[in-house]
């Protein structure tokens, strides 16, 4: 029995020592990347582990548009909680009006006078309770003011810029006379009249 399990065991040996031995893993050379770089230099090698502990999720970072509903929102549920602001602040009610129909295009469809008013208003509110939610309406206003009152200012320069809608020619003082009479009615206005 003793010569049947050496057999067996001898075959094994034999037989492992038969197989090459597995290729060891090559690692490719490393390839230069900036990136690659950067991110080792600044947070060393990356090991498969991560740094950040698993019950804290990152912050979430919404968009702009997303501020302006939650904006939206809270001013719409301030207005219902105290009904008299309608009243107090109308610019102000307005814009929310606007906001609810319309959403961001309301900002540039609005005047700015009212978009003005609007904003004066919201920051008398913000004085007396400050929300953060607020912030981001009067970030949007500000920012709408600004945008509109630039285009204005270019439309108007430009039309200033095309030069003149009006026509001016000489006169004589003579001319001047005869025409200023036709307008206050002393010379008729029929040209048989004026030769």
């Amino acid at each position: 029995m003793s010569d049947a399990r050496s057999s067996y065991f001898d075959d094994a040996v034999y037989a492992r020592a038969m197989t090459p031995p597995p290729a060891p893993a090559r690692k490719k050379p490393p390839v230069f990347g900036p990136l690659r770089w950067l991110r080792s230099t600044l947070f060393g090698r990356y090991d498969g582990t991560t740094l950040v502990p698993a019950s804290t999720s990152p912050p979430l970072i919404e968009s702009r548009g997303q501020a302006l509903r939650e904006a939206h929102r809270s001013l719409r549920a301030l207005i219902k909680q105290h009904p008299g602001l309608k009243q107090v602040m109308p610019h102000l009610a307005y814009i929310e009006r606007a906001l609810g129909r319309k959403g961001s295009r309301a900002l540039m469809r609005v005047p700015v006078a009212v978009l003005q008013r609007g904003l004066e208003q919201l920051e008398r509110l913000q004085a007396e309770q400050p929300r953060d939610a607020l912030r981001a309406l009067r970030t949007r206003l500000v920012e709408a003011i600004a945008l509109r009152s630039v285009a204005r200012n270019t439309t108007i320069a430009g039309h200033h810029a095309a030069g003149p809608a009006l026509e001016v020619l000489e006169a004589s003082h003579s001319e001047f006379d005869e025409v200023e009479r036709s307008w206050t009615g002393s010379v008729p206005l029929d040209s048989q009249h004026w030769k």
